[in-house]
């Protein structure tokens, strides 16, 4: 069997109340609108790609679990009339702005095909989309995209080149990862922070879900999608731009979950065929108290990291960081400051490249 053939969407939240982990079903969907809250998810650009080649392949509904989308179509059939509300606009975004608009109208096909009862609120307006329709980066952006996507994006170049340093333990790596952060970012985020956790990690042969999780964090924010490790600065800060993208979904996720508009809550969630960022979700999410996701962070701790010290080091290091250098973490953030720290970060790469040939 393929692996297009196993392909499945999956439902994430990033944030979750502390009596655990919630699971998005029709059952769910039902009960929230029968209590005035609605549910809104936001659509990762690998589901409109996806609908996208249903369409150009001829849009028949067998195609729909080929291509991963059979379960997400059935999930929407079965919750009641106008209880979830879709968000294709931030996916749209993430693609280079020629491609979008083409899939944007394969969008609407696709759903007059498949969910005919779905349509746009009659009030709202198409996005326009022109420009490149290939090799399309972070400096691509408008200013105000740069400024809200510069952390993560500096964040995951100075990981990717933390990574490449040759003679470092594990520990070394990591501390060397959050001097670097919080001295040119100026933020230290917990998802990067958990995310470099993982990349650095030498779990022992035994840890196979360990292993597992590495590998997929690995995949998703440090290699390019062949496997390979980027061969030049281009190919690092076009890694670090897809991971960034990733970590902003989530971000807005948390950000729309529990607002409120025209009187009703919305309950927010990711939907996605992207296996590895599903991952990561498993393993990372934000609290949510009365409602609404708060700034502490929840990490798994996996029963073979007891025996690792690698893991009680890397969190001691974390925790004196963020005390010891509480001022700079707490620097003022304008937007051209925060894009400042984005060219910052890529010129670093460039450098690196240049005078080592990493």
């Amino acid at each position: 069997m393929s692996n297009l053939s196993k392909k499945r969407t999956h439902f994430l939240k990033s944030s979750h109340p502390t009596s655990g982990r919630l699971k998005l079903d029709p059952v769910r969907v039902a009960q929230n609108w029968s209590q005035g809250v609605a549910t809104s998810l936001l659509f990762d650009t690998n589901i409109l790609i996806s609908m996208e080649r249903v369409v150009a392949a001829g849009n028949k509904p067998a195609l729909l679990k080929q291509y991963g989308l059979e379960n997400l179509i059935t999930f929407l059939r079965r919750g009641p009339p106008k209880s979830t509300y879709l968000c294709p606009a931030w996916g749209f975004s993430e693609m280079p702005p020629g491609l979008a608009g083409p899939c944007r109208q394969a969008y609407e096909v696709f759903f007059a095909a498949h969910l005919p009862e779905f349509h746009d609120d009659p009030q709202s307006k198409d996005a326009q989309y022109a420009g490149k329709a290939g090799d399309y980066g972070f400096f691509d952006l408008d200013e105000v995209a740069q400024a809200a996507l510069a952390v993560p994006f500096a964040s995951l170049t100075y990981l990717q080149l933390v990574d490449r340093e040759p003679g470092l333990t594990p520990v070394e790596r990591f501390g060397r990862y959050l001097k670097l952060v919080i001295e040119h970012v100026g933020i230290l985020s917990a998802k990067e922070v958990q995310i470099a956790r993982f990349c650095f990690a030498n779990p022992p042969a035994d840890a196979k879900e360990t292993i597992s999780i590495r590998k997929a964090f690995r995949r998703n924010f440090v290699k390019r999608k062949d496997d390979a490790l980027p061969r030049s600065a281009a190919e690092l800060l076009h890694v670090s731009f897809n991971g960034a993208n990733d970590l902003s979904l989530l971000t807005s996720a948390d950000t729309i979950d529990g607002t409120v508009e025209d009187g009703i809550v919305h309950e927010c969630w990711v939907a996605t065929t992207d296996d590895k960022l599903a991952k990561f979700a498993e393993h990372f999410h934000l609290v949510n108290i009365q409602g609404g996701s708060t700034p502490f962070a929840a990490v798994t701790k996996h029963p073979e990291h007891t025996t690792d010290s690698y893991w009680d080091k890397t969190v001691e290091l974390w925790q004196r960081a963020t005390l010891r250098d509480v001022p700079a973490l707490h620097r003022p953030r304008e937007p051209e400051a925060l894009r400042a720290v984005a060219r910052r970060a890529a010129e670093t790469a460039e450098v690196a490249f240049l005078a080592t040939a990493i």
